[in-house]
């Protein structure tokens, strides 16, 4: 859209424009003249960037082309300018704005420009907030380096939204997603098939209530395998506003009987909530189940009875009555009961009572036949309906034991037995029977044992047979040494001795002849074996073998030392060792090597010192021992004091090996109180500030940090859940990442043992290292906006070279060396700091600094920054330092932009008088900015003249009309400089203006105009306007009104004001009567005058076709006037036209007499004028009068001259 301003017409009126830096746009404005005359002037652009490439304009029609280079400019740079047009028509100011933007869509744009107002977008729409923030454009919101550095460590996993729903909670203070459930827990009681009336399980639903906005998964799982829950996960799709629901469903299938335990653990990115479950399971089964589980227990108590009194070590009186009470429990189990029958005849032989136990054989054999009790049943060897093979043997094991027939019955017996063992080859029962029947097998053969050992290896495990085996090795301790079955434990020979041994040593009943042997064993077997390890460490809890305790602790050890075994199990045989003391080789070595992780007993003093001199120890119980001497130095002064050089050796060791194990940690953070055992490595500083981490995120594999202030991130495995790391400060994000890639914060609640802040705080001088991180952390440089005292200024030195720290926040380092410089007055290292800057140190706010300091001491180098970014970050007074030593170090150097940088220098407070000066020469700008520093030049007491020539030429070219124009002028034209035509010119537009506003001219500018001979009319009517308000003229004053006015009425130039001045001209009397209509042509060009007519009519409403016409006449270029002889109180109704055709109406209304002064003459006129006056003023008879003598004296005039 055009607008017109001040006779030029622009096709703009302002320019606004949104450039990515970098970037360059062209354009051009038209400028044009609506009445088609001929211009011309100078276009200048402010500010930086944007450029002219014409700089004068002319023509009835022109325009002039812009450009705007944003290179230099960043992101959020803003530049305010304006083009300034100085023309023969004017002056004129087009104002530009221009925001450097790194270009992001439109839409994100308008919703959000920095992370606060993220969140809100991330709620109305939560897929564009997404798209958002894994774009590039996102880092540009971000502000501080703590944000950027957890966006790097959540936007690796591009689209996960719970990577920015960490972000969001992190960073902009959004409270985290949390759920709650309806139930707390969930108990039921389940009926399995069987019941008449089945009560079936309720379904279950686990309502969950939501509470906050974002990203939402809760997962469900169970530790059990008969809870199905569905869905297996949540995510905010599945919500019906803010809540939702789990179904659980129950497989009685895979239930056991009773009480069943199992939890439902509901996950969140925020929480965990465990929901715990019992069902109760009834089946028809289960009373077979507890019957089961009582005959099993009673069988398993007679077995214990006879092992007990077979090994004599319980009276077989008591074994008697107890199995007596295990055979009645048996029985009430498992009513009818096979098994408890035979227990009870089995007893009674026991007892030595064979008749009775061969009636009860007797009986039970009727019974399995379906024979009643009082028949007669030859004796069989058959194998009846409810038998199966074992119950059939013990059966017929019974009856030979009962018979004594060692040529029929028995070996009968032991053939049936035998077919039932080859069916049944790991069942040890019947392997037991068949061995005590069989002939070959009696006694303490080597048959019998070689039996045994086969049985064994076919899965026999039966504790009876082992105490058979037992019994013979008790009665011929060789055997343990037959085939060299001990010398490979590996070998199944090898097993089986040492699992006799073992039921021997459990039980008890290990003798010392045994046991010779065994130790006979332990000297001369080859490799180690577990079990017979456990064998002997056993053996030295019998009683019967307290004699031989002390040895058997020592082959124990001699064994663990020969195999090399340090497993933590045997430690408490080295502990047992050392507390007698044992002699042994490499002793204490193994003590320690075998020490639980654990261990918070106490090292006896007298290996602990032998340990300290001689053992060769690993690295891991190296740092526990010296761990342990340290924690106890003042009670073990004199270890401690030995010890200290083998503390430092050993420090240096792991820390040059990377072994930072905890012991390492707590010696090194030990070393700062003591400096004797402080290792001398730049190592040490990591073992320092090395802490655990407990990732909460499961099945983490990974930890990223990533420091705020630095570009790259470290990678740390986690083993077994903890992750071992040097942290530096709290100015840190660490990241949890898991083998899918999933990310995950790292809260400081799930960092532990970091070095205390007051440690920190105090560390000695001696420790340093190279690494940055420590080096700002020491110093104190932290935050975003980085204090460099004179204590750390030397470590901010070293950042700054440090090229890992992000290159803007060495900038800021830098910055705060360079306040610190300026604060001492130290401007020779602050110019070697500014010269080591490089670009990409400037950034934003940063050039701003960069800029203060340079025009400390480098003004050429701020200069040249500031003519290529602009002002619009720098502060006042920096621009102002900086404009004044260029002003300075160049006062004659015509550099149009230094000179707009004056001018706005000056404008933001700057009274430098070499900045004003400059200005005053060099700044390109509009009169009226020219005559702001005119003034200020004024008050400073400085010379204006050349300033005062350069404005008043100027609006002599523009024609422009500024404020103190009048006091302008009088003071060019004081100067015997001024040209007088120039003189003569301004001197006459200006009263035109003032003639046009219709102001008075001021008492100088009235004395200027009465010094110059013969000045243009308008010269002289302002000064008429003004002196016709005075009360009387006197003097010089008169003559020169009474010449003034006599010249205007020469030239017909007739104004209202005139009648105020009748008495310097008899003409003027003439004009006093009449009432005079001004008309003002805003389209008047030149001194030609156009059709101004005025069209008028006394009748209030006439037709305007009626009216009267007349054409005005013009009294100075533009102004026109026309006269009325109106009596008091009569009005005429007018329209002005301005063209040719008298068509088109610029002006209408109405005019009276006004303010024109009571007439006094006699004449006519005056007559009527009042008698109009009375008759206005209700004075009837005074109009009357007035009436009767303008009678009287129109007849006079016709009888005296019309005769």
């Amino acid at each position: 859209m055009e607008q017109t301003m001040n006779g030029l017409v622009f096709s703009v009126n302002e320019l606004n424009l949104m450039l990515a830096p970098g970037q360059v746009v062209d354009g051009y404005i038209e400028v044009r003249q609506p009445l088609g005359q001929a211009f011309e002037g100078v276009v200048r652009a402010s500010g930086v960037g944007m450029e002219c490439s014409e700089a004068r304009i002319g023509s009835r029609t022109g325009m002039f082309p812009w450009r705007f280079d944003a290179a230099g400019f960043e992101d959020g740079d803003v530049v305010d300018g304006s083009f300034r047009l100085i023309t023969d028509h004017g002056e004129y100011s087009i104002p530009y704005h221009v925001l450097v933007s790194a270009p992001v869509s439109e839409s994100m744009s308008e919703q959000i420009m920095d992370k606060d107002g993220f969140p809100a977008m991330a709620e109305d729409d939560w897929d564009a907030a997404l798209a958002f923030y894994y774009s590039r454009a996102f880092t540009d919101i971000l502000r501080t380096d703590a944000d950027r550095a957890l966006y790097a460590g959540l936007s690796r996993d591009r689209g996960s939204s719970r990577n920015m729903e960490s972000f969001l909670v992190q960073a902009c203070g959004k409270a985290p997603v949390t759920f709650e459930t309806e139930i707390s827990g969930i108990e039921t009681e389940i009926f399995g098939p069987g019941y008449q009336a089945r009560v079936r399980h309720p379904a279950y639903e686990i309502g969950i209530l939501r509470s906050g906005w974002g990203y939402t998964k809760i997962t469900a799982e169970t530790d059990c395998d008969y809870l199905t829950l569905v869905p297996a996960s949540l995510t905010a799709e599945d919500f019906e506003g803010n809540a939702a629901s789990i179904r659980v469903r129950i497989d009685d299938t895979r239930l056991h009987a009773g009480w069943n335990y199992a939890r439902i653990i509901l996950r969140s990115p925020e929480q965990t909530r465990i929901i715990p479950v019992r069902i109760r399971y009834r089946r028809r089964s289960d009373h077979a189940v507890r019957r089961n589980r009582a005959r099993d227990r009673a069988v398993a108590g007679l077995l214990r009875c006879y092992e007990e009194t077979a090994a004599g070590r319980t009276d077989r009186e008591v074994c008697f009555a107890k199995a007596r009470h295990l055979i009645s429990s048996l029985r009430s189990a498992e009513p009818g009961s096979i098994l408890a029958d035979l227990y009870q005849i089995h007893l009674q032989l026991a007892m030595d009572r064979s008749r009775a136990a061969a009636e009860g054989l007797d009986l039970l054999r009727k019974r399995l036949a379906g024979v009643p009790a009082s028949e007669v049943m030859e004796m069989n060897y058959q194998q009846y309906k409810y038998e199966d093979d074992e119950l059939y043997c013990y059966r017929q094991y019974l009856t030979a034991l009962c018979y004594k027939d060692g040529h029929i019955i028995t070996p009968r017996v032991a053939r049936l037995v035998r077919e039932r063992l080859r069916r049944n080859e790991g069942n040890w029962r019947i392997a037991w029977m068949y061995m005590e029947l069989a002939p070959e097998y009696s006694g303490h053969s080597g048959a019998r044992w070689e039996f045994m050992r086969r049985q064994y290896e076919r899965g026999s495990r039966g504790s009876v047979m082992y105490l058979e085996a037992w019994e013979m090795i008790a009665a011929n301790p060789s055997l343990i040494f037959e085939k060299d079955s001990y010398r490979s434990p590996r070998k199944q020979n090898g097993t089986y001795l040492f699992q006799i041994l073992h039921y021997a040593v459990r039980w008890g009943i290990m003798t010392p002849g045994v046991m010779e042997q065994v130790l006979y064993m332990v000297d001369t077997s080859r490799g180690f074996s577990p079990m017979l390890a456990g064998i002997l460490i056993k053996a030295m809890d019998i009683p019967a073998l307290s004699p031989m305790k002390e040895e058997i602790l020592r082959r124990i050890c001699s064994l663990l030392i020969r195999e090399d075994i340090t497993d933590p199990a045997y430690f408490s045989c080295f502990a047992r060792a050392e507390e007698i003391p044992l002699k042994l080789p490499h002793l204490h070595e193994f003590y320690m090597n075998s020490m639980p992780a654990d261990f918070t007993g106490e090292i006896p003093p007298r290996a602990l010192s032998e340990i300290t001199d001689q053992a060769i120890l690993g690295y891991e119980r190296k740092g526990f021992l010296y761990r342990y001497i340290y924690e106890r130095k003042e009670r073990l002064e004199g270890l401690y004091m030995r010890t200290k050089p083998k503390i430092r050796a050993f420090l240096e060791e792991q820390i040059a090996g990377g072994r930072i194990t905890d012991n390492v940690v707590f010696l090194c953070r030990a070393s700062l109180e003591d400096p004797e055992i402080r290792p001398s490595t730049e190592g040490l500083v990591p073992a320092l500030f090395t802490c655990l981490v407990r990732p909460a995120l499961p099945d983490a594999e990974s930890l990223t940090v990533i420091y705020d202030h630095f570009r790259k991130e470290e990678t740390w495995p986690v083993r077994s859940g903890l992750c071992r790391l040097p942290l530096y400060g709290d100015e840190v994000r660490l990241f949890a990442s898991d083998r899918r890639g999933s990310r995950a914060v790292v809260g400081r609640d799930q960092i532990t043992e970091q070095l205390p802040e007051e440690i920190i705080e105090n560390l000695p001088a001696g420790i340093s290292t190279t690494d940055p991180r420590f080096v700002m952390l020491r110093a104190g440089i932290r935050g975003e906006e980085p204090r460099v005292t004179a204590l750390s200024e030397d470590a901010a030195s070293a950042l700054a070279s440090a090229r890992d720290i992000h290159a803007a926040y060495r900038g800021k380092i830098l910055f705060s060396v360079l306040a610190l410089y300026e604060e001492q007055g130290r401007r020779y290292e602050m110019e070697k700091v500014l010269r080591a800057m490089d670009d990409s140190m400037l950034q934003g706010s940063s050039r701003s600094s960069f800029l203060h300091f340079c025009s400390v001491c480098r003004p050429e180098e701020a200069l040249r920054l500031l003519k290529r970014c602009g002002t619009g970050a720098v502060a006042e007074e920096t621009l102002w330092r900086i404009c004044q030593s260029a002003a300075q170090a160049y006062p004659d150097r015509r550099d149009p932009i230094l000179g707009e940088f004056c001018h706005e220098a000056f404008r933001s407070g700057s009274r430098s008088e070499k900045v004003l000066r400059y200005a005053s020469r060099f700044f390109v700008g509009l009169s009226a900015e020219l005559e702001e520093i005119r003034r200020a030049m004024d008050r400073e007491g400085m010379d204006t003249r050349d300033l005062t020539e350069r404005i008043c030429e100027q609006i002599h070219f523009t024609g422009q009309i500024i404020d103190g124009e009048e006091a302008l002028l009088v003071r060019y034209a004081s100067d015997d400089r001024a040209r007088p035509d120039t003189v003569r010119e301004l001197l006459e537009r200006y009263c035109g203006s003032l003639f046009i506003r219709e102001t008075d001219p001021g008492d100088a500018l009235c004395g200027l105009i009465e010094k110059i001979p013969d000045p243009a009319p308008v010269c002289r009517i302002v000064w008429l306007r003004k002196a016709a308000r005075e009360e009387e003229l006197t003097g010089s004053r008169r003559e020169t009104a009474a010449a003034y006015i006599r010249g205007l009425l020469d030239q017909e130039l007739i104004f209202p004001f005139y009648r105020h001045l009748t008495d310097l001209d008899s003409r003027i009397e003439a004009f006093a009567r009449e009432t005079l209509l001004s008309y003002h042509d805003p389209e008047a060009a030149g001194n030609d005058p156009r059709n101004i007519v005025v069209h008028y009519s006394l009748r209030e409403n006439a037709d305007r076709g009626t009216f009267a016409s007349r054409r005005m006449k013009q009294m100075y270029p533009g102004y026109y006037v026309a006269s009325f002889l109106l009596f008091c109180g009569e009005k005429i109704n007018y329209f002005i036209t301005d063209d040719p055709r008298e068509e088109h109406v610029t002006e209408q209304g109405t005019l009276g007499q006004g303010s024109q002064p009571e007439t006094v003459s006699v004449d006519r006129f005056g007559l009527i004028d009042r008698m109009s006056r009375s008759l206005q003023q209700g004075d009837c008879a005074a109009a009357i009068d007035h009436l009767r003598r303008c009678y009287m004296t129109d007849y006079m005039i016709r009888e005296l001259f019309d005769r």
